[in-house]
């Protein structure tokens, strides 16, 4: 009893070791146990105190191709109705061997229908008649094969061509080709023309050409170039020149 007594006030605990003595109540301070690492001192910002913005995402806008216009969708054949007038001075031989010199006008209607390659050349056929006023009423008709070259320039088609081909003149006086004509006059022609088509869509064009046709017939089918070779009844020579408006079908 005596030893707890003396353990009592001395502060020793039962197995011989001294029990730390208590802080005073009025303290008011509490050790902080070694393992407790102090807390990290709050860093500034690098800029002077202000947060640094958040990034941006910038959109860069990416240039887009130009839209394309849809190509004309390439037609091979077409057919053409042509109409018009024009002008023709021919000489020809009567049936009493004279001389007879015609400088009329007349009206005309043809066909034309052909096939295009390369997209820019065509092989062409033309048939055409012409009638002519005056004191002695005429008529020509010619059936061409012509090779005409185009031009396309967005809806505009500028055309050139060059043929030739059969020709038929009924220029015997008081006779026509629906008479009883005694003798026939036939022979060639050569044919150049220009003109120009103005496309309303892919299927239908309209336009207009000018056209110049030599005429040289006879009643064997050839007469002499000239004027002055002409000596048959029935032989004639002539130039023919006419403007004509068209419209034309593609296929």
């Amino acid at each position: 009893m005596t030893w707890s007594v003396l353990a009592a006030v001395l502060g020793a605990t039962p197995d011989g070791g001294v029990e730390p003595a208590a802080p005073p109540a009025d303290a008011g301070i509490v050790a902080e146990p070694a393992w407790r690492a102090p807390p990290p001192a709050a860093s500034a910002p690098a800029d002077g105190g202000q947060a640094a913005p958040a990034p941006q995402i910038v959109y860069v806008p990416v240039p887009q191709a130009p839209e394309r216009e849809p190509e004309e969708r390439y037609r091979h054949f077409f057919v053409s109705l042509e109409a018009g007038g024009g002008r023709i001075d021919l000489t020809s031989i009567a049936q009493d061997g004279t001389p007879v010199v015609s400088r009329t006008v007349g009206v005309y209607g043809g066909l034309n229908a052909g096939v295009r390659f390369l997209r820019f050349l065509a092989v062409v056929v033309e048939g055409r008649l012409g009638h002519y006023f005056g004191a002695q009423t005429f008529d020509t008709i010619l059936a061409l094969a012509k090779l005409r070259a185009q031009l396309a320039l967005g809806a505009l088609k500028l055309f050139g061509e060059l043929g030739g081909g059969f020709a038929y003149t009924g220029n015997f006086q008081g006779c026509t080709i629906g008479g009883d004509c005694p003798v026939a006059s036939a022979g060639y022609s050569l044919h150049a023309g220009a003109g120009i088509d103005i496309a309303l869509g892919e299927v239908i064009w309209i336009g207009g050409a000018f056209l110049a046709d030599t005429i040289n017939s006879g009643p064997f089918g050839i007469a002499g170039a000239t004027t002055s070779m002409l000596t048959r009844p029935g032989d004639s020579a002539a130039l023919q020149l006419s403007g004509v408006g068209r419209v034309t079908l593609n296929f």
